[in-house]
C-alpha cells in the first residue's frame, strides 16, 4: 500500500483490537513461578482461588472445571490441577470435610473425608490421559451418586471411566448437611505426601450440579460444544476469591470459544532473538519439528496478532523496544513466512506456493515497487503493554526486507497444541526430568517447562542455558549455548555443580553430551536437532544436513558371554533337553561346470543359502529391505555361523564365513524403541524374531559314482551330501527349504531333467541332507558319433556279399578293414569312459557290431574253400603244375554227383596261366581271374553260404537291433529311481 491509506489502516487495528465475544473469567495461579526454588507444600499461605457460601450437598452431583497446568506440582506426588468442596476450618490449616478430586501423574482420583476422619478414602479413576499434555486446556467433569456409589469421568468430550466407589457411600453419609467452602486449583491439606495443594496453570469455569447429567450432556460440555451453569455453584455468578500473601495469582479475561475452547492442529511459539529468514529462522524452527509462521488471510493474520500481543513477549529486550515518549508502548516487528521470490509482488506462502497471500495492509511506501532483493515480509506491530495477559494492538503493518541480510525475529508454528521437548542421555536415576514444554517467561527469555521439578532457563547475562531441579536450587547443570540454539540437538551438559549423585560418582566425568529433541516417536533426532523418519538412520545416505545419522551405525548387539562356537539353541526345562536350532538350508544352482566320468566327479556352481534365528543378538536399526541389514566383516567374525560339512567332497569342506559371504538380516518382528538413557533413538530388534541369512556362491567338486550299465542310455544321479558335526547334531539340526535351478539344464553331454533337496534319511533328519541332481545323457551325440558309424560300417559290410565272386580279395579286405575300423572305435569308446568290470550296453552294440565282419570273413572263406574246379596250372615255387581235376584233393568234396559234368565243363574252359593270375595289366588280370572263377563249379555249400551273407544275417542285425533300441530307449525315457 502507498501513502494515503491511513485510514484503511486504522480500520484494521481497530478489528484487530476488538475482544471477543464470548469472555470467561480465569485465574493463573502461582504465575510469576520461581522455577528455581520448590513451592512450599507445608505452607497453608498458598495461592488459591476459592468461593464462600452455604450450599445443600446433594444426594447427586456433577462438578466440572477447565484448566491449563504447566506443570505437575509437588515432585513428590506430581499432580497438575485439583478442585474440591466442603468445609474448611478455622485456621484455614485443613478441610473437615470435603469432597477433592485431582489429575496426579498416575491418573485421576476421587477423596472424601467427614469430620470423623483423619485422611481421605479415595477412588482411583483410570490411567492418567497421555494425549493431553501440560501447557493444554483440560475439560474435566466428573459425576458422583452418593446413594449406589457410581463414579463417572469425562474428559475432553470422552467417558473415560464410570465404575463403583462404594467406599464413599458412609463418608457421604456423615457430612453435615451444607457445605460451605469451594476451591479452583487448590486444595488445604495438612497431611499426605501432597500437602498443601496449589497449581501453577489457569482454570476457569466451575460449575456444580445437582444431578448426574446425562452422558451426552457431558460430552458436549468437556468437547466444549456446551457451556452449561450450574445450579449449585455458577463461576460466572460467584465471588471468587484470591487467597495468599505472595499475590502471585492473576486474574484475567479469556474468549472461551478461541481461547480455551479452540481447537487447533498447530501451535504458535515465539522466537526471542533476531536472525536472517534464509536460512536461520527457517532452520531454528526446522529444529522445534516444525515451520516458520505466516498468514494467508484476514482470519489467519489476527491470530498471529492476537498471539504475539502476550504481554510476555514485549519483555524480550532483542525484539521488542520501547517507543520513545511513551511508558508502556512497544514495537515488536516479526518475519513472516511469506515471500515474493518466484513472482515480485505476489506474495506466496514459503512452504506452499499455492498458497498465495491475499490480505496485504502494507505501510506507507511499501512494497518496494520495482525491486528484486525485497523478498521476505515482515510485521511492525505497536503494542500497548497491560496488566492482563494480552496487550492492546495499537498499530500494526507489512514490510518487505532483504531475506538475507536484514535481521529480525519470528514465531514458529508446530503440530500439536505445545511444543514438547525431551532430554535423551539422561541417567535413568537422575533429579532431572527428561520431558519439557517451551514457553516464554516474564522477562521475555526462552524457557523448558519441566513436567515436574525442573527447568532449563536461558540466563541472558551469562549467555548460556541453566539447567534447575527445584528439590535442590543449589544443583545446576550448565550448558553454554546461545539463545538461539533452544538447547536443542546435541550438547555438552556440564555436570560440576550440579548434586546427581546417583548418577556420577566423584571421579567420573562431568561434562556428557545429551540430546535435546523435539522428534516424534518414529523419527530420529540429528545432531543438529533436525528430524528425520528413523527408517533412514544408516541407510548409507547422509538424510542429516550434518552426516550424523550415518555415524555409529552399528547393527549387531551381543551380550558379554555371548560364544561365537556354541550355537544358540534352547533348553527345554520341562523335558530336560536341548531344544536345537533349526537351520533352513536352500541351493540356488548356477551352473554345473564340469562332468568327469573317469575321475568320478564333477564341479557345481552353486548359491547356499542358510537361514537361522539367533535369540542371543539384538538388532538396531533394521531396514525393511534385507539388503541393507548386511553384516560388516567385523561383525562376520564376531557370530556364530553354521559349521555345515559337504560331506563328498575330498576334503570334508564346510561352509564358514569369509570375505565371500554375504550375511543379512531379515526384519520380520516388531521393534522396540530405546529408552531416553540412550542419546539417539534407536529401533531395537529382538534377534529371536528376525531371520539371519547366509548366502554364499560356491564352486566346488563333489564325488558321483557314474553307474553306466546302461550308457549311452544312462541316466545318471549325483548329490551334495550336506551333513552337521557328530558333536552338534544335538543342538544344530538342518532342514531342507527351496532347490532352485538358475543355470542351464542342457549341458553338453547331459540334460539336467530334476533336481532335489531332502533328507538323507526321513526318518533320523540328523544325518544330514543331500542335494539330488538327476542328468540323462544326450544320446545324440553317441548316435552321431557310434552308432552311425558302426551302422554304416555293417551296411558295407553287408555289401560285400553282393561282390562278384572273383572279388573275393576284396570281400575280405573290406570285412577285415571293417572289422579294425570297429575294433578302434570300441577300444576309443572305451578310453573314455571309466574302467568297470561290468559290461557296458554301448560295449554289448560294439562287440555285436564287430562280430558281423568277422563271421563275414569266415563264411567267404568257407563259400572260396567250397568251391570245386577243373584241372589248371598254377605258379608252385616257380613251376608250372596241374591242380584240379581227379588230382585235387577238392575233388573228395560231398557233391560227388556233379564231378563228372563240372569237370567236364571246367576241361571245355579255357584256364587262365599263372602269369595272366599276376599280370600288371589291370584289365587281364580281372578277365584272368574272372575266367578263374567262371571255371568253378558253384557247390550246395556256396549256395548255403550265400543264403546266410544275404538273408541270415541281415535278419539277425534287425533283430538284435530292434531289441537293443527297444530296451535301450525303453530305460532311457523311463523315470529313473532316486539312489
Amino acid at each position: 500500500m502507498r501513502g494515503g491509506g491511513g485510514i484503511f489502516i486504522v480500520l484494521i487495528y481497530t478489528a484487530l483490537r476488538e475482544v471477543s465475544s464470548t469472555p470467561i473469567q480465569t485465574f493463573h495461579l502461582n504465575r510469576k513461578m520461581d522455577y528455581r526454588n520448590l513451592m512450599c507444600f507445608s505452607c497453608k499461605d498458598m495461592q488459591c482461588v476459592t468461593n464462600q457460601g452455604e450450599y445443600r450437598y446433594p444426594d447427586k452431583f456433577t462438578f466440572c472445571y477447565r484448566s491449563k497446568a504447566q506443570v505437575n506440582t509437588n515432585p513428590s506426588a506430581a499432580w497438575s490441577s485439583v478442585v474440591s468442596f466442603g468445609r474448611i476450618s478455622e485456621d484455614w490449616s485443613h478441610m473437615e470435610e470435603a469432597v477433592q478430586f485431582g489429575v496426579w501423574e498416575t491418573g485421576s482420583w476421587l477423596g472424601m473425608k467427614n469430620a470423623n476422619m483423619d485422611s481421605y478414602s479415595w477412588v482411583g479413576l483410570g490411567e492418567e490421559r497421555k494425549d493431553i499434555p501440560l501447557l493444554s486446556w483440560r475439560h474435566i467433569c466428573f459425576t458422583v451418586d452418593l446413594d449406589t456409589g457410581g463414579v463417572s469421568l469425562f474428559e475432553n468430550g470422552k467417558l473415560t471411566w464410570r465404575g463403583l466407589g462404594e467406599n464413599l457411600i458412609p463418608v457421604a453419609a456423615a457430612f453435615k448437611p451444607t457445605f460451605t467452602f469451594v476451591s479452583a486449583g487448590c486444595i488445604y491439606r495438612n497431611e499426605g505426601v501432597s500437602g498443601y495443594m496449589s497449581m501453577h496453570g489457569e482454570i476457569t469455569d466451575v460449575q456444580m450440579f445437582s444431578s448426574v447429567l446425562p452422558d451426552q450432556e457431558l460430552e458436549d460440555i468437556t468437547g466444549c460444544r456446551l457451556f452449561k451453569k450450574g445450579n449449585i455453584v455458577n463461576w460466572m455468578e460467584e465471588e471468587w476469591n484470591m487467597n495468599g500473601t505472595k499475590s502471585n495469582t492473576f486474574q484475567d479475561s479469556r474468549d472461551i470459544d478461541v481461547d480455551i475452547c479452540g481447537e487447533s492442529s498447530t501451535s504458535l511459539h515465539f522466537l526471542p532473538f533476531k536472525q536472517v529468514m534464509k536460512p536461520d529462522v527457517m532452520s531454528t524452527c526446522s529444529k522445534m519439528s516444525g515451520r516458520a509462521a505466516g498468514y494467508t488471510d484476514e482470519i489467519s493474520f489476527r491470530h498471529l496478532s492476537k498471539f504475539l500481543s502476550d504481554n510476555k513477549n514485549l519483555q524480550s529486550k532483542e525484539c521488542s523496544t520501547l517507543i520513545e515518549g511513551t511508558e508502556d508502548t512497544y514495537k515488536l516487528t516479526i518475519f513472516t513466512s511469506n515471500s515474493d521470490d518466484e513472482q515480485e509482488t505476489v506474495w506466496r506462502d514459503l512452504y506452499d506456493k499455492d498458497r498465495i497471500v491475499s490480505y496485504l495492509p502494507w505501510a506507507p511506501n511499501r512494497p518496494y515497487a520495482g525491486g528484486t532483493k525485497y523478498n521476505c515480509m515482515t510485521i511492525l506491530y505497536d503494542f500497548e503493554r497491560t496488566d492482563k495477559y494480552l496487550a492492546n494492538l495499537k498499530e500494526v503493518a507489512l514490510k518487505d526486507e532483504e531475506c538475507g541480510v536484514f535481521v529480525d525475529c519470528a514465531v514458529c508454528q508446530v503440530s500439536g497444541p505445545v511444543l514438547e521437548m525431551k532430554v535423551r542421555g539422561l541417567c535413568k536415576f537422575s533429579t532431572f526430568v527428561r520431558k519439557y514444554t517451551y514457553s516464554i517467561q516474564d522477562d521475555g527469555t526462552p524457557i523448558w517447562i519441566g513436567i515436574k521439578s525442573s527447568a532449563i532457563l536461558y540466563i541472558q547475562s551469562e549467555d548460556r542455558w541453566e539447567w534447575y531441579d527445584r528439590k535442590n536450587n543449589a544443583s545446576v547443570a550448565l550448558i553454554n549455548s546461545p539463545a538461539n540454539s533452544l538447547v536443542l540437538g546435541l550438547q555438552k551438559v556440564d555436570f560440576s555443580t550440579a548434586y546427581d549423585t546417583r548418577c556420577f560418582k566423584e571421579e567420573d566425568e562431568k561434562i556428557i553430551k545429551l540430546k535435546f529433541s523435539t522428534c516424534k516417536p518414529g523419527e530420529y533426532t540429528c545432531d543438529d536437532a533436525r528430524c528425520i523418519d528413523s527408517e533412514q538412520r544408516c541407510d548409507q545416505t547422509s538424510n542429516c544436513l550434518d552426516g550424523s545419522d550415518e555415524i555409529n551405525c552399528r547393527m549387531i548387539i551381543q551380550k558379554d558371554n555371548y560364544n561365537k562356537k556354541i550355537a544358540p539353541f534352547k533348553f527345554d526345562r520341562d523335558l530336560n533337553q536341548n531344544i536345537p536350532v533349526v537351520i533352513n538350508i536352500s541351493v540356488s544352482i548356477r551352473d554345473i561346470l564340469k562332468i568327469e566320468e573317469i575321475n568320478h566327479i564333477f564341479i557345481v556352481k552353486y548359491v547356499m543359502i542358510m537361514e537361522w534365528y539367533d535369540y542371543r543378538l539384538e538388532y538396531y536399526n533394521l531396514k525393511v529391505n534385507r539388503s541393507m541389514n548386511s553384516f560388516s566383516s567385523d561383525e562376520l567374525d564376531r557370530v556364530w555361523i553354521p559349521f555345515v560339512i559337504f560331506d563328498n567332497t575330498e576334503k570334508n569342506e564346510a561352509t564358514k564365513g569369509d570375505e565371500d559371504t554375504e550375511m543379512t538380516v531379515t526384519r520380520e518382528g516388531e521393534f522396540t524403541r530405546s529408552d531416553d538413557t540412550v542419546p539417539e533413538e534407536i529401533n531395537i530388534f529382538n534377534g529371536e524374531d528376525n531371520r539371519i541369512t547366509f548366502s554364499r556362491v560356491y564352486s566346488k567338486t563333489f564325488k558321483c559314482e557314474y553307474l553306466l550299465q546302461l550308457y549311452p542310455f544312462d541316466t545318471q544321479t549325483c548329490t551334495i551330501d550336506m551333513k552337521i558335526r557328530e558333536s552338534q547334531r544335538t543342538s544344530v539340526e538342518i532342514a531342507p527349504d527351496m532347490i532352485l535351478m538358475d543355470g542351464k539344464t542342457d549341458l553338453t553331454q547331459y540334460i539336467v531333467t530334476n533336481w532335489e533337496l531332502d533328507y538323507i534319511n526321513s526318518t533320523n533328519p540328523s544325518e544330514g541332507l543331500n542335494l539330488i541332481i538327476v542328468m540323462k545323457r544326450r544320446i545324440m551325440n553317441e548316435i552321431m558319433t557310434t552308432y552311425l558309424p558302426t551302422i554304416l560300417i555293417l551296411i558295407i559290410v553287408y555289401t560285400t556279399n553282393f561282390f562278384k565272386d572273383f572279388f573275393f580279395e576284396a570281400v575280405v579286405t573290406v570285412n577285415l578293414t571293417a572289422l579294425l575300423v570297429l575294433t578302434t572305435l570300441f577300444i576309443s569308446v572305451s578310453d573314455s569312459l571309466p574302467q568297470t568290470a561290468y559290461v557296458k550296453m554301448v560295449d554289448i552294440w560294439l562287440i555285436f557290431a564287430q562280430l558281423i565282419p568277422f563271421f563275414e570273413v569266415l563264411l567267404h572263406t568257407f563259400m572260396d574253400n567250397m568251391r570245386q574246379e577243373g584241372e589248371r596250372e598254377i605258379n608252385h615255387h616257380g613251376k608250372a603244375i596241374t591242380v584240379g581235376g581227379d588230382s585235387d584233393n577238392s575233388k573228395n568234396g560231398l557233391f560227388d554227383s556233379t564231378s563228372s559234368r563240372a569237370k567236364l565243363a571246367f576241361m571245355d574252359s579255357v584256364s587262365p596261366t599263372v602269369a595272366e593270375m599276376v599280370d600288371r595289366d589291370e584289365k587281364k588280370l580281372v578277365d584272368a581271374r574272372k575266367k578263374f572263377y567262371e571255371a568253378q563249379i558253384i557247390t550246395d555249400w556256396v549256395k548255403f553260404g550265400e543264403f546266410v551273407s544275404r538273408i541270415v544275417i541281415p535278419f539277425f542285425i534287425l533283430t538284435f537291433s530292434f531289441v537293443y533300441w527297444t530296451y535301450g530307449l525303453t530305460q532311457y525315457l523311463s523315470t529313473p529311481s532316486r539312489n
